[in-house]
């Protein structure tokens, strides 16, 4: 443990590890967002049509609806496996049913499309 946490470690739910500073040297509780540069610039995912003169620019850095906090969606196929080799032929009706899971942070649900 002492490489991962000790004497502490501090679990945020709903806030992913990548995108929190690790090593803590201190904690400040506050009531307000925190004003921190890597706050603002290295954690947020802007539209691709704003660049980063632009963002400064025009205040992008600083619009909530872009900081990363939750989990983005992830996926994964369980079947077919890795390496399976699917014999079907599509003209005698057989069928493959494909089977896998999705994700999401935040409360928000995953909509199938």
């Amino acid at each position: 443990m002492p490489d991962h946490g000790y004497p502490v470690r501090l679990i945020i739910p709903g806030y992913i590890g990548g995108r929190m500073v690790k090593w803590l040297t201190e904690i400040e509780v506050t009531e307000n967002e925190s004003t921190n540069y890597y706050h603002y610039f290295d954690n947020r995912v802007l539209p691709s049509h704003v660049d980063a003169e632009r963002a400064t620019a025009e205040g992008w850095w600083y619009k909530p609806e872009y900081i990363i906090n939750d989990l983005n969606i992830n996926s994964a196929m369980v079947y077919p496996q890795h390496d399976e080799i699917l014999k079907l032929s599509g003209s005698d009706g057989q069928k493959y049913t494909l089977k896998g899971y999705a994700y999401s942070g935040g409360g928000r649900k995953v909509i199938r499309s």
